[in-house]
């Protein structure tokens, strides 16, 4: 099994843990190295040119507004992941000790060589504390940390799952896929127990540059939130990948993170892709499981997918599921409750998948079999009659009323169609 980690970077072509991308341009009063985005303002430089500055998805899903009424404080994320770089200065006391799974994995979670699951981290609990570090959407949630390594056969996202809510972790995000679409029998069983522990489990959709072309699993299972991309004007981002599976969208073009000084001199670093919206998505989780502590998994999700803002086609749709989502909304609206996960279908509430409307039905219908079935046969079975005496009608007024032979098949007064007439001469 091949796990991919979905985001591009922008600090250099060399290909960092699955995360390939192009050196990023800054503007002015950036300095830029080839190891790495350095975000340092000279004098004079712009608010926008700062790590605060480049923080668009803050701005843009009023997140000042969602911490003066939550900052996720009493929750535990787990990221699933590449370790978490703990001594990381926007990272420091937001990291508990953590466990990992793979022969080099980082033993307790807390260190990250290759810098995808610290990138992460820091979305969703960078403390901030100035223009030139990163804030967190949920700053006081702290993070569990799942290190998978750099190499691994297959099977530990499972087990990462598994072990991540027996230490309890209420959300966990995965911001990485198998190679292949389809979700192994262990992940599928890993994301059941996640739902029967009352646990919301959030992974990103993929990325087409990566060779993606349906969403991964996990995020494909069903009782995932799955999560896209969208761009900073609201638009869905060209490299996500698309599918029925979509829960929500999420920002994840030029997201400014947290990133290991081993990997990324600056200890910051600018990337593309569904990981960084997967942990926004995962960050706005917290912030609704702080405010709403008795709320179950179920009711948490229901909430993000019902405030997301319509985009793309009415309702739900392959580009941005529900939308793109509304943490303010999702933590002020009044949102009608449902006893089972909205995104599988069959449950209370699951309506949103199984009609794309992203609202239960208006009407319940309760038929009881015992009456209407024999009805139903007797109904049938009249029907039934009905259709052969309606064919046999049509066959003999068909014999009755057929033209002569040789005549106009459109019957006199009728114009010929096209091509219709008698053989035209040779050579014409």
């Amino acid at each position: 099994m091949t796990i991919q980690l979905s985001c591009r970077i922008d600090h250099g072509r060399a290909d960092r843990g699955g995360c390939v991308g192009v050196l990023g341009r800054l503007r002015a009063g950036v300095t830029v190295l080839a190891a790495g985005v350095v975000l340092v303002a000279a004098p004079g430089v712009a608010h926008a040119d700062t790590v605060r500055g480049l923080s668009w998805h803050l701005d843009s899903l009023k997140i000042g507004q969602a911490h003066a009424i939550s900052q996720g404080e009493g929750v535990v994320v787990a990221v699933i992941d590449s370790g978490v770089d703990a001594g990381h200065p926007d990272l420091q006391g937001q990291v508990l000790p953590g466990f990992g799974i793979g022969g080099d994995a980082a033993a307790d979670g807390r260190a990250d060589v290759v810098g995808h699951g610290t990138r992460m981290a820091g979305l969703i609990v960078g403390k901030g504390g100035g223009d030139q570090h990163v804030l967190g959407v949920a700053p006081r949630a702290k993070i569990l940390p799942v290190s998978l390594g750099s190499s691994y056969p297959g099977g530990e996202i499972a087990d990462a799952i598994r072990g991540a809510v027996d230490r309890g972790a209420s959300v966990i995000n995965v911001s990485l896929g198998g190679g292949t679409a389809a979700a192994t029998s262990e992940e599928t069983a890993a994301v059941a127990y996640a739902i029967s522990k009352d646990v919301v489990v959030v992974a990103a959709a993929g990325n087409l540059e990566q060779g993606a072309r349906a969403v991964a699993s996990p995020a494909r299972i069903p009782g995932v939130v799955a999560v896209a991309a969208s761009s900073q004007d609201g638009s869905a981002w060209s490299g996500s990948v698309q599918g029925a599976e979509l829960a929500v969208a999420a920002p994840g073009v030029r997201i400014v993170s947290t990133d290991p000084q081993t990997v990324t001199r600056s200890g910051y670093a600018v990337s593309d892709g569904t990981s960084g919206a997967a942990a926004i998505v995962s960050g706005e989780a917290a912030l609704i499981r702080s405010k709403f502590k008795q709320l179950s998994a179920a009711n948490v999700i229901n909430r993000i997918i019902r405030t997301a803002k319509d985009a793309g086609n009415p309702g739900r749709d392959d580009l941005y599921g529900f939308g793109v989502i509304d943490p303010v909304a999702a933590l002020t609206a009044d949102v009608p409750e449902v006893s089972s996960n909205p995104l599988i279908a069959g449950g209370t509430g699951a309506s949103p998948v199984a009609t794309g409307t992203g609202k239960p039905p208006l009407v319940a219908v309760h038929i009881d079999w015992k009456v209407m079935g024999p009805l139903l046969a007797v109904v049938a079975v009249a029907f039934a009659g009905g259709a052969v005496w309606l064919v046999l009608a049509g066959r003999r007024r068909r014999r009755a009323h057929q033209p002569p032979v040789g005549s106009h098949p459109y019957g006199p007064g009728y114009p010929p169609p096209p091509g219709y007439g008698p053989p035209r001469p040779p050579g014409h």
